[in-house]
């Protein structure tokens, strides 16, 4: 906190999943932070209840569905990006970062064939930027983003700190 701002500083920490909740909720974080002169409020999206179990102010994310058409946007944009960094460095180490694509079953096919698609003819900055629009519509129309944006408009934190990891997104 500065000491030319009186007002405490509204931080968000944000809990997708279990991991945060160890590095974060189940140390002196909170402690620290307080005397530190921020206001630490915990935006969960886990099961498990923070105010009830720990006494720490939460906010809870009710919707946890993303949606249907996101993990597959995802996949093909971390193989066009592997595929870019591939281009731009010629090291030979990225495609060694490429699991193998699943054909067992129709819903597979269809899944891998996207993928294999934008991998192929998306693989240009210009396709990377639109395959992140199209996850970034999708998100948009699910009533998770709804809720969440919400939330930032009426508590309207000075930051958000999200520990994530690169399965989840926000």
């Amino acid at each position: 906190m500065s000491i030319y701002n009186s007002k405490k500083s509204k931080i968000f920490i944000l809990f997708p999943d279990g991991v945060g909740l160890r590095n974060f909720a189940f140390t002196q974080f909170k402690e620290i932070g307080e005397q530190q002169g921020f206001d630490i409020t915990y935006w969960n999206n886990t099961v498990f209840s923070l105010e009830k179990e720990l006494g720490y102010p939460e906010l809870k994310i009710e919707s946890t569905r993303i949606h249907p058409k996101t993990p597959v946007i995802n996949h093909a944009r971390k193989r066009v990006e592997l595929s870019l960094s591939r281009k731009r460095t010629k090291d030979k180490v990225y495609p060694t970062y490429r699991f193998p694509l699943r054909w067992n079953s129709i819903k597979n096919i269809a899944k891998s064939s996207f993928v294999k698609f934008h991998e192929t003819f998306s693989a240009t900055p210009k396709g990377w930027k639109r395959l992140m629009d199209d996850m970034n519509t999708a998100e948009r129309s699910t009533q998770r983003y709804q809720e969440v944006k919400a939330q930032l408009e009426e508590h309207r934190p000075d930051l958000v700190f999200a520990p994530l990891n690169e399965q989840h997104k926000l």
